[in-house]
């Protein structure tokens, strides 16, 4: 597995927990109103287009052969 650092670091954390629950100790017990607001329509996708493939390799990319990478890896520590 690969190790990587936290997004937020334990400050950010305590700081974001506190802002949340001053939030919620300043609205306990009021009444909350739905906003008018509505979200943008998002648009239909063709039913016949081709599926969406998530390829994060740019097309003109090199293809490796790894069972020659291997070879070769092998031979020059022969």
């Amino acid at each position: 597995s690969i190790a990587r650092e936290p997004y937020f670091n334990s400050e950010e954390i305590r700081t974001a927990m506190a802002i949340v629950h001053r939030a919620e100790v300043m609205t306990e017990g009021l009444e909350l109103n739905r906003r008018n607001w509505k979200p943008k329509k998002q648009k239909e996708t063709d039913p016949n287009r081709d599926p969406l493939v998530e390829n994060y390799e740019s097309p003109k990319a090199k293809t490796i052969d790894t069972e020659a990478e291997l070879a070769l890896e092998t031979e020059s520590t022969s």
